[in-house]
């Protein structure tokens, strides 16, 4: 079988010596007027803790039953979420 070439370690430090440190990649974008990022649309579905919250701030709140119902999660991960938000 044939073994595969690998680059020895002086060509491998040599690459990675020329390239640039984040600090330096952060100014080189700044100096070349590099336009700044575009925020990301939000998501159109709502996340699983986001329907707990809506449910919860209901005028009558919601029951256990409701949030797993919602969710999917157990009994017991809905109320690790209660006990954290």
């Amino acid at each position: 079988m044939p073994s595969k070439a690998r680059k020895s370690s002086a060509s491998v430090s040599a690459s990675l010596s020329k390239r640039a440190a984040p600090a330096e990649k952060l100014a080189t974008a700044r100096k070349s007027g590099a336009k700044a990022l575009e925020p990301v649309a939000e998501p159109t579905s709502t996340s699983k803790q986001e329907r707990c919250l809506h449910l919860l701030a209901r005028p009558d709140g919601a029951t256990l039953s409701e949030l797993v119902a919602a969710t999917g999660w157990q009994p017991h991960s809905v109320r690790g979420f209660l006990s954290g938000a």
